[in-house]
């Protein structure tokens, strides 16, 4: 046994086979699991075909005859609105709604509380079908009190069709029914009652027992309350599964309830919340898989064990010659490249083999002593171009002025690009670039560094936009023996008055960011480079405070999803307009996360590159206006506006009643002195908030009269001997931190501030 062992385990021809063997047997086992898997499948797809054409007959056969019961309420319900009918012609369409709709099993038209008078509180005729005969009485009264059933309630609260859920119509139609409910709305849009149809469930399970199918597969429609409507099955049998998949309704979904062993398929009706389920047993969908899998499984091991004789008898005798061969392959695959392979002395494949093998020998050899030459190279191209990278992302500036809210970011396709952004602030002066060079890799780098450089250098000459943009042109031109060219757009910032100089040369127009967000309009322009002597125009436009200027290049709106499908234009700026308020840093990384997230994996095409210029303002402050009449009758709109900035603020109750107060002294002084008393004038109130800050501001039109250099009343003194005035302005005073008076042309500023604790 020893001895069989041994050979076995030195003898090629044994373990050849033994390798065949465990392949065959690993192909048998793959294909007798996919043959398993696929039969599984197959027959589940079948079940589900049957199952889902069943249940899409039986939904389309159902939303039919509820659509017919719909229709009859809905077409008949503005005849009841008509001026010229009578309370008893109600009856009659009641009756007609009956008997020109055969899947009606009844209906009525219930009406509001005394909607006619002679008929008393409540009023609802109803007709109802028994066989051929069509009987009608006066639904409602204390023993059926309709106002409170659902088919009428919900209706009434939603002035909409409404299906109720299954019920027993005791005292009306005294059968199980759903009822189909269409309010009726006057011309004033008022509710006057509803128009009904009710639908008998005997229908639905009679509708059932005609649907045959595979045996011991079955159907059960359950309603939203998850009651039983219609079962092909005993009510107590059915698997309690089903009502939690009701509960948590996916359409068009199959589950397996593993411990009942059935596949439930279900579909959904969105009239009435109803829930159809087709359900299979597993053994009906797989028993008759059994004898194909034996008869597989059959197969297969004979063909193993045929496979194991056939790979102990030929192989053993025709492979002999490769068990010296096998030796030096292994070392070989060990690395000894250069080892002496075994002479072959016949001229069958084996020799053929090892000439091939003698070949590869040499051509690994040669192919080993290239890749570490070609190695070598790119080790140091790709060190080269790293130390570029670092070089054009370290002339980009590091540091953002204090005086505006900037933030950019240079996100190149590759390890460097030819996007640009460049920044500073010279004399309350922001002078500021951003450009896309036409071209990738080293050479568009190349020229980026120049054209920033040139920026710099020559904007230190001169605060003319359209200057700069003429001088960069002209030098690049001078010197572009490739024609490469750059679009860009310039721009200088006056950090004072809001003044914006900007020159775009061919590139995107940027976008501006206030109460909306817009395309700027800009003059066409070439790139720069293109023509020596080309006059390039400048346009001015005012930035106000809290307006951003959004700069980027065609990296953004040109990324590509795995579609192909361009980012876009559009998407860009109803990002933008999503997240206007937001500071500079924030919009464009909020610009870059929602590009990566549009192109996902997708390998960027172009480089992309943001700048956003947002100028600060005075106040980050929420304020409101208003502008009243000179007139003590407006005081009363005052403190409402006052109340109402109060309470959208958070403020104390305690610390509004001051502020109006306050306000309101201020205001009647205004009143008395500003204007002469046969002139009218306005008031203009502004009211804002920065963080803790209170801030009021009052202006009116009239004399100059600063009301903060009154002389402080004297407290001690009796009344009787205190000159007149002055006490309301120290009031102010008392409960405002700071109060301060400004007469500029021909208004009067009154700024009061408070600190909110």
């Amino acid at each position: 046994m020893l001895n069989i062992r041994k050979k076995i385990k030195h003898s090629f021809a044994a373990r050849f086979s033994s390798s065949l063997l465990l392949l065959v047997g690993l192909i048998f086992s793959i294909t007798f699991l996919v043959s398993f898997l696929l039969s599984n499948s197959i027959a589940k797809s079948q079940m589900e075909v049957n199952a889902n054409l069943t249940l899409q007959l039986l939904n389309k056969e159902i939303e039919n005859v509820l659509e017919q019961v719909e229709g009859t309420p809905e077409n008949l319900k503005n005849i009841v609105l008509s001026s010229r009918i009578k309370s008893d012609d109600i009856y009659k369409l009641t009756t007609i709604a009956v008997k020109n709709n055969p899947s009606i099993y009844g209906s009525a038209i219930a009406f509001e509380p005394n909607y006619f008078p002679e008929q008393g509180y409540y009023f609802s005729p109803y007709s109802w079908r028994v066989q051929d005969t069509i009987y009608t009485k006066q639904l409602g009264s204390n023993n059926y009190p309709y106002f409170d059933m659902d088919w009428y309630s919900v209706s009434q609260k939603t002035h909409a069709g409404y299906w109720s859920n299954s019920y027993y119509d005791k005292g009306g139609g005294n059968a199980q029914m759903i009822t189909y409910s269409s309010p009726i709305i006057d011309s004033l849009k008022r509710f006057a009652g509803v128009f009904t149809a009710d639908l008998s469930l005997i229908w639905l399970n009679e509708l059932l027992k005609n649907k045959n199918h595979k045996k011991q597969t079955y159907i059960v429609i359950i309603g939203r309350d998850n009651t039983v409507l219609a079962t092909q099955k005993n009510e107590e049998d059915l698997n309690p599964s089903l009502f939690s998949v009701n509960a948590n309704f996916h359409k068009d979904s199959v589950v397996y309830f593993q411990h009942e062993k059935e596949y439930a398929y279900y579909t959904y009706i969105p009239q009435t919340g109803w829930t159809i389920f087709f359900l299979v047993p597993t053994k009906v969908m797989y028993g008759e898989l059994f004898l194909l899998r034996f008869a597989l499984f059959f197969i297969g091991v004979l063909g193993l064990m045929l496979t194991f004789i056939f790979s102990v008898q030929v192989i053993k005798r025709f492979l002999k010659p490769l068990k010296h061969f096998s030796l030096s392959a292994k070392q070989i695959a060990h690395g000894q490249l250069d080892i002496a392979l075994p002479k072959i002395k016949s001229e069958d494949e084996i020799a053929e083999l090892s000439q091939s093998f003698s070949f590869m020998q040499s051509e690994l050899l040669q192919y080993i002593e290239n890749l570490k030459t070609t190695t070598a190279e790119k080790e140091r191209v790709d060190s080269e171009i790293r130390v570029a990278r670092e070089l054009q992302l370290g002339m980009l500036p590091k540091k953002y002025p204090n005086e505006v809210d900037l933030y950019a970011v240079l996100h190149p396709a590759k390890l460097v690009g030819g996007d640009l952004y460049d920044f500073f602030v010279h004399e309350q002066k922001l002078y500021f670039i951003l450009g896309d060079v036409a071209g990738k890799g080293i050479p568009a780098a190349i020229l980026m560094a120049v054209t920033m450089i040139m920026f710099r250098s020559i904007s230190s000459h001169t605060s003319s936009i359209d200057s700069i943009v003429k001088m960069m042109n002209k030098t690049l031109t001078e010197n572009n023996e490739h024609n490469i060219f750059v679009t860009l757009f310039a721009g200088i910032l006056d950090l004072k008055t809001g003044n914006l100089q900007y020159c775009n040369a061919g590139h995107d127009p940027s976008i501006i960011i206030n109460n909306d967000a817009q395309y700027l309009q800009v003059m066409p322009n070439l790139p720069i480079g293109a023509m020596p002597d080309y006059d390039y125009r400048s346009q001015t436009l005012s930035l106000n405070y809290g307006e951003t200027l959004f700069l980027y290049t065609d990296g953004v709106t040109e990324a590509e999803n795995k579609a192909y499908e361009l980012y876009g234009t559009s998407r860009l700026l109803d990002c933008i307009r999503n997240h206007k308020k937001k500071t500079a840093q924030s919009l464009v990384e909020t610009v870059l996360k929602d590009v990566k997230l549009y192109i996902q994996d997708n390998e960027p095409s172009d480089d992309l590159t943001i700048l956003a210029i947002r100028r600060k303002a005075k106040e980050e402050a929420v304020s409101k206006q208003i502008v009243f009449e000179n007139k003590f009758s407006e005081i009363a709109t005052l403190q409402q506006f006052v109340e109402s900035f109060c309470h959208e603020n958070d403020i104390h109750p305690k610390l509004t009643m001051q502020l109006n107060l306050s306000l309101e002294e201020v205001v009647s002084n205004i009143i008395r002195y500003a204007y002469p008393e046969t002139e009218a004038g306005k008031i203009l109130l502004t009211a804002a908030r920065n963080n803790n800050e209170l801030v009021f501001t009052v202006t009116d039109y009239g004399i100059c009269f600063d009301p903060t250099q009154q002389s402080p009343p004297d407290l001690l003194s009796p009344v009787e001997e205190r000159p007149i005035g002055g006490l309301g302005i120290f009031l102010v005073q008392q409960i405002m931190d700071e109060v301060n008076y400004e007469r500029i042309e021909n208004s009067n500023y009154l700024t009061l501030k408070k600190i909110v604790t």
